[in-house]
């Protein structure tokens, strides 16, 4: 097997664990902050954290929700491009750029999400 085919073969791998990964933690982000918004009234951290920094809990969701719908986005055009490739015969540079555009904008908001919640949490307990 050349090196350009095993290099190939493990970037397709890493960039599917780093799909994956982005999406479980943006789900999780998701599933903590229902948690803490939906218990607020029977656990004293959880009311605190809702009542002084519940835009920062909504703003976690909704990067989280938009990194999910990235990651979406990516399959989309990674599907339109392949079919145009085969259908078609041609390439499409615009569609390539787009896809990296949502790959790496999912990690970042994933991230920034993830961070948020983080830190709010923290917040909170202090």
């Amino acid at each position: 097997m050349s090196d350009r085919k095993r290099l190939i073969e493990d970037l397709d791998f890493i960039s599917d664990k780093i799909s994956s990964t982005t999406r479980y933690i943006a789900f999780g982000i998701l599933a903590i902050a229902f948690t803490i918004i939906t218990t607020k009234g029977t656990n004293e951290l959880y009311g605190k954290i809702v009542y002084y920094y519940s835009n920062i809990i909504y703003t976690a969701c909704a990067l989280a929700v938009l990194a999910i719908l990235f990651d979406y986005g990516q399959y989309l055009v990674a599907y339109r491009n392949s079919y145009n490739q085969l259908v078609h015969d041609k390439k499409s540079g615009r569609l390539r750029k787009m896809r990296e555009w949502l790959f790496f904008s999912k990690i970042i908001l994933t991230v920034l999400a993830s961070l948020l919640l983080i830190i709010t949490i923290g917040l909170g307990v202090v």
